[in-house]
């Protein structure tokens, strides 16, 4: 009796390393739905390669000549707008809206949605966000100068590191000094 006690316990302990043995799922690091624990590729790994970005969200920035906007007959918001270029300054991507400063739109809080639907192929692409304020008065020769509030180079290669816990966010939150705005992507094959 005592020797088959001793068996049934040894396989017991035994049974969570045979198990464990046959883990399957993707055991490839670089991919998108990795699996640490997974021991027996299963053929299931995934690699994103493409992404567009869907929205721009800012929470916080700085005001700029003392916490007003000198163009904008005093206002303490910005006319705010938003633009996305490659390294080489071409404009990929100019949003449409421009938040005026009002009531209605709360200090320090601005959304760009992306209604052009442009996709990068490469991660390792850097690209130029630049938050704008509009001028709205132009000078005594009739121009207009817009103040740069931000502009912050993003390398979606580095929120793509293997080890990561979420190798590709949804969300990617981008907070300095200046201004704190989250880049919302929706990864593709």
């Amino acid at each position: 009796m005592k020797i088959l006690k001793n068996v049934l316990y040894l396989s017991l302990l035994a049974l969570p390393l045979l198990t464990a043995c046959n883990k399957k799922g993707c055991t490839n690091p670089a991919a998108s739905n990795y699996a640490e624990e997974a021991i027996k590729e299963d053929g299931t790994c995934m690699y994103f390669k493409r992404f567009k970005i869907t929205r721009i969200e800012v929470q916080e920035y700085d005001t700029l000549y003392l916490g007003d906007y000198y163009d904008d007959l005093d206002q303490t918001n910005a006319d705010m707008y938003f633009e996305l270029r490659d390294l080489n300054n071409n404009l990929l991507f100019a949003s449409d809206e421009t938040y005026f400063d009002a009531a209605a739109n709360p200090a320090n809080d601005y959304e760009f949605d992306f209604t052009k639907d442009t996709i990068f192929n490469n991660l390792n692409e850097s690209l130029k966000f630049s938050f704008w304020d509009y001028d709205q008065l132009s000078d005594d020769f009739g121009t207009t100068n817009d103040d740069l509030i931000h502009e912050e180079i993003i390398d979606f290669q580095t929120y793509t590191a293997t080890d990561a816990l979420d190798k590709f966010p949804g969300r990617i939150e981008i907070n300095t000094t200046n201004i704190d705005f989250d880049v919302y992507i929706q990864w593709l094959e």
